[in-house]
């Protein structure tokens, strides 16, 4: 079921980052305090995790640094990272001074909580295109006391309605962020109006996530957009400083990485999941990106 499978996600990322203290609600919210990674945690996370869930990153201290979906991160002292649909997760490290508070939550669990309120569709295409946020130091206090309240309610585990005052925890530090991103795209603090290049890579990263899998080839997402290959690698290399055809291969590495998790799944599996015409075709494409064939690959990272 997608519940469980989304249960199961993010309590593996939990156990691939350093944290200080984990707060954990039924497996349906966690709020995690953040420290340092140190070399070994920095080299676990080398590991690609797919994170499917509403997630915050707020950093408190020093920087955090991470590649979500192929595209690197920098999150700096005092700014909020937001996440909503499903991405994969790579890369992090972080300075040594840093702290950072992490909130994730369940789908349907973040939608019972905002009662499907949603904000305007030009905020969320620019969280797509940019998901920082920086904070002014009084927003940034507010979210952090916002934070420690839910948390405090994450402990009332003898409250008969302890469930309602996660979820109204939940929804003030969610509309709180989303009235600090629609002052800011106000203010033009955030871009007033998309450009063009923008929202060709918001359908495009949207494009790529419901087919990225299957579909490899840069004129399948160009002729879904209605523009030409070229145009389309330009448009990308600006957004991202990747050509698509490299960003679709990035896609496809990821998920055989993530794939090759699954001991169950034998590398002719993968191979046909992953749209290859055959096995040998699939280990020459992954030993081509990392310089190991599927199965060396597997021992090295995951023992088997």
């Amino acid at each position: 079921m997608e519940t469980s499978s989304q249960l199961r996600e993010l309590t593996d990322f939990i156990e691939e980052i350093h944290t200080l203290d984990v707060h954990n609600y039924q497996n349906k919210i966690i709020v995690v305090e953040l420290g340092h990674l140190a070399n070994n945690d920095e080299n676990r996370m080398l590991i690609p995790i797919r994170l499917n869930a509403f997630s915050i990153f707020l950093v408190m201290e020093g920087e955090f640094h991470i590649t979500i979906d192929y595209k690197n991160y920098t999150v700096k002292k005092n700014s909020l990272f937001t996440l909503i649909d499903r991405h994969i997760i790579n890369n992090v490290s972080s300075s040594e001074d840093f702290k950072g508070l992490h909130i994730m939550a369940e789908h349907d669990f973040f939608r019972s909580s905002t009662k499907d309120e949603k904000p305007p569709l030009e905020i969320v295409n620019s969280g797509k295109v940019n998901p920082i946020i920086e904070l002014q130091e009084n927003d940034a206090d507010r979210l952090i006391d916002t934070i420690q309240t839910l948390k405090s309610d994450m402990l009332r585990s003898e409250h008969f309605y302890q469930e309602r005052l996660i979820t109204n925890s939940l929804a003030n530090l969610v509309f709180e962020i989303w009235n600090i991103m629609m002052q800011q795209f106000q203010t033009n603090t955030l871009a007033a109006q998309q450009t063009t290049y923008e929202q060709i890579a918001v359908r495009f990263f949207d494009l790529l996530l419901k087919y990225g899998i299957k579909e490899h080839q840069v004129s399948f997402y160009a002729d879904k957009l209605h523009i030409s290959p070229i145009y389309l690698s330009r448009v990308i290399k600006e957004i991202t400083g990747k050509t698509s055809i490299k960003v679709i291969s990035d896609n496809i590495l990821m998920e055989a990485i993530l794939l090759l998790r699954n001991h169950q799944l034998t590398i002719q599996q993968i191979a046909d999941k992953l749209n290859f015409s055959d096995q040998a075709s699939f280990s020459k494409f992954f030993k081509k990106n990392t310089r190991k064939s599927p199965v060396e690959y597997r021992k090295l990272f995951y023992g088997r």
